[in-house]
C-alpha cells in the first residue's frame, strides 16, 4: 500500500511545485525573498537607511539588479530635490560594482558587472542617507516615507521596515499612519511602536505594492528651512541669471576688451597702410577675416604681375556660366607679405595653373590654416595685444561651460520651460561677447583709422573729393592701387564708377574676353570671380493636516529590478 502512496506522489510532485510556485510568484521567475528597511530620522531632518535585498534570479542570467530613488520631493516648503549619498553597496558581503546616475527626478543605482553574468540567489545591502525629509505642513512637521516604492517588478516576500527616532521626536509625534498597497491606496497596515522604534512587518508584498509609514510631528520639532534657502527655492532668482552675466561680462570687456585710445579723428587716407594685405586689414577692421579676403588677395597678386586670371563661359545644358583659371606668370619672391606667399602656395604648389572649380576637397583645410596665419601675422606685428583665436577661444570654452553648469542646474532645481530660457542665455550671452573681446594694440587702433580714412577715401564720391587736401590724380595705377582695398569695403563698384573714364584699356593681368572693355564692366566680372573664389573656399570644405494617507506621496520609495 505505501509503495503506491509513494508512487502517486512522485507522480504529482511537479504538478504540485509548479502549483506552489504558482501561488506564490504568479508566474513570475525571479522574486524578493526578504527585503528589509532600517532607518534613523536625525534631528537635522536627514535620514540614514540601510536596505538588504535578498533577490532570487531563479534560472535568469543576468548582470545584477538597479534600485532607483526619487529625489524630487516636493513636500518640504521651499525644497524640491533633496540630495542623495551612497555611503555603501555590498553583494554577499563583498562590495560590489556599482554606478550611480540621475534621470528625470529619480538616482539610479546599478549593481553589478556588465561583463559577468548571474544567477539564483544574491544578497546586497545598500546604505545611503537623504536630506530634507520634513514637509511644512500648516499642522506641524510630516514625516512622510515611502519605505517601499511601488516600482518594484517582481513580488517580495518577508518584509521588514524598521524606523528609529530619538526621544526628542518621540514626545513631540502627534499622529502615526502606515498605507500599504498601490499608488494613492488608504489601505492601513499594522504596526508595532515601542520606545522609540517603530516596525512593520508583512509576508509578501505583490508586484507594483508599496508601504508609506506617514509621521505627525508638532510644528518646531525639526529645524525649518532658512529665509536664504527658501528664496533660492521658490523665489524664482534664476530669472536675474541674464541681468547679472550681461553686467558680468560687460565689465569684463569694459577693463580687458576695449582698444586703447588712437588719434581720436579719422583723416582721408589716400595709400594703403604699408606692406598690409587684404587678409590683415580685414582682420584690423573686423577683428575678423572677410569672405572677400582671398579674391581681393588674389587680384592684389595679379596686379603686381605674378598672377594672371582668365576668364572662360562654359554652357551648363541652356545656361552658360563663367569659370576661372588661375596662371602663375612668376614665383613671389621671399620678400613678399608672408600671406601672399601662402595665398601662392594654396593654388600653384606643383602646378602653374589651376580652376577654381578644380581645387578638391583639401582646400578648405589648407584656406582653413592661411587664416590661422593671418591671425597670427596681425598680432606679431603688434597690432594685437593676444591673437584673436585665442581671445575667442577662451570665451567659447567658457560659453560652453555656462551652458553645461546652466542645464545641469535647471535640472538639479527642478525648473520649468522660464526656467531653462533663463539659465542658458548666461551662454548666449558669452558667445556674443566673445566677438568683441579681441583687444587691438595702439598701433592696431591707428592702423585701424587709417584704413577707415582710406574708405573714406575710396567711398566719397568724385564731386566731394575735391575738397580733399592733396588727393591724388585719378590714374589706372591709382585704381589698381586701391582695388583690393575696395572690395574688402564692399566698395569696388562705387570705386569703379569713378574710374570708367580714366580706367579704358583691358589690364594685362586680366583675360575676361570682353568685347568692349569698361571699368564696371572688369569690376562685374571681378565680382563674380569673388564669387567664385568664395564659394570654392567654402564648398570644399502634497496635500496638508492629519491622516490624508495614501500610498506614495512622500520621499523615498521607488523601485528597483534585474538588468
Amino acid at each position: 500500500m505505501r509503495k503506491y502512496l509513494f508512487a502517486i506522489l512522485i507522480l504529482l510532485a511537479p504538478t504540485l511545485a509548479l502549483a506552489e510556485v504558482s501561488s506564490v510568484d504568479n508566474g513570475y521567475q525571479e522574486k524578493i525573498n526578504a527585503y528589509s528597511v532600517n532607518a534613523t530620522l536625525a534631528d537635522d531632518t536627514s535620514i540614514a537607511v540601510t536596505e538588504q535585498i535578498t533577490y532570487d534570479f531563479g534560472n535568469n542570467e543576468k548582470h545584477g539588479i538597479y534600485r532607483y530613488i526619487p529625489t524630487v520631493y516636493t513636500g518640504r516648503k521651499g525644497n524640491p530635490r533633496q540630495s542623495i549619498s551612497i555611503r555603501s553597496v555590498t553583494d554577499g558581503g563583498q562590495r560590489a560594482a556599482f554606478t550611480q546616475s540621475n534621470s528625470s527626478g529619480s538616482e539610479i543605482i546599478k549593481i553589478g558587472d556588465s561583463n559577468a553574468l548571474i544567477s539564483g540567489i544574491h544578497t546586497y545591502k545598500i546604505q545611503y542617507s537623504l536630506n530634507r525629509v520634513i514637509s511644512s505642513d500648516p499642522d506641524g512637521d510630516r514625516f512622510r516615507w515611502d519605505a517601499i516604492g511601488t516600482g518594484w517588478d517582481v513580488p517580495m516576500k518577508n518584509v521588514l521596515i524598521t524606523l528609529i527616532n530619538n526621544g526628542k521626536q518621540i514626545s513631540n509625534l502627534r499622529a502615526q499612519n502606515c498605507y500599504v498597497g498601490s499608488v494613492g491606496s488608504t489601505d492601513t497596515c499594522e504596526y508595532n511602536s515601542v520606545g522609540n522604534v517603530t516596525r512593520v512587518a508583512l509576508a509578501s508584498l505583490a508586484p507594483h505594492t508599496g508601504i508609506t509609514l506617514d509621521l505627525l510631528f508638532t510644528d518646531g520639532t525639526f529645524p525649518s528651512p532658512s529665509k536664504f534657502e527658501i528664496w533660492l527655492w521658490e523665489a524664482h532668482w534664476y530669472y536675474w541669471l541674464p541681468l547679472i552675466a550681461f553686467l558680468g561680462f560687460f565689465l569684463l570687456w569694459f577693463e580687458k576688451g576695449r582698444d586703447p585710445q588712437g588719434r581720436g579723428t579719422i583723416v582721408p587716407m589716400y595709400d594703403p597702410p604699408k606692406e598690409m594685405t587684404p587678409y590683415e586689414a580685414s582682420i584690423i577692421m573686423d577683428e575678423t577675416i572677410s569672405r572677400k579676403s582671398l579674391p581681393a588677395t588674389i587680384i592684389s597678386l595679379a596686379i603686381q604681375g605674378y598672377i594672371k586670371i582668365h576668364r572662360k563661359d562654359v554652357k551648363a545644358l541652356f545656361i552658360s556660366k563663367p569659370e576661372y583659371e588661375l596662371e602663375l606668370l612668376k614665383p613671389v619672391p621671399k620678400t613678399a607679405p608672408i600671406i601672399e606667399q601662402r595665398v601662392a602656395d594654396l593654388f600653384f604648389t606643383g602646378r602653374t595653373t589651376v580652376s577654381l572649380s578644380d581645387l578638391g576637397d583639401t582646400f578648405a583645410t589648407s584656406n582653413a590654416s592661411l587664416h590661422q596665419k593671418a591671425y597670427k601675422e596681425v598680432t606679431e606685428k603688434g597690432y594685437f595685444v593676444v591673437n584673436p583665436i585665442y581671445s575667442r577661444i577662451i570665451f567659447f570654452a567658457l560659453s560652453l561651460a555656462l551652458l553645461v553648469i546652466g542645464i545641469l542646474m535647471a535640472v538639479y532645481f527642478f525648473v520649468g520651460p522660464l526656467g531653462y530660457v533663463a539659465f542658458g542665455l548666461p551662454s548666449i550671452i558669452g558667445l556674443a561677447f566673445a566677438f568683441i573681446m579681441p583687444v587691438r594694440t595702439r598701433d592696431g587702433v591707428i592702423a585701424k583709422e587709417d584704413l577707415l580714412g582710406l574708405k573714406m577715401y575710396i567711398r566719397t564720391a568724385e564731386i566731394d573729393r575735391i575738397k580733399f587736401h592733396n588727393a591724388p590724380e585719378k590714374s589706372p595705377e591709382k585704381f589698381e592701387e586701391l582695388l583690393p582695398y575696395a572690395i574688402i569695403f564692399g566698395l569696388e563698384k562705387e570705386w569703379a564708377n569713378e574710374f570708367k573714364d580714366v580706367y579704358k584699356t583691358q589690364p594685362s593681368w586680366y583675360d575676361g574676353n570682353l568685347a568692349t572693355f569698361s571699368v564696371i564692366a572688369l569690376t562685374h566680372d571681378l565680382t563674380s570671380f569673388s564669387d567664385n573664389a568664395i564659394q570654392a573656399a567654402v564648398s570644399s570644405s502634497s496635500g496638508s493636516g492629519e491622516g490624508f494617507g495614501g500610498v506614495g506621496g512622500g520621499f523615498g520609495g521607488g523601485g528597483g529590478g534585474s538588468w
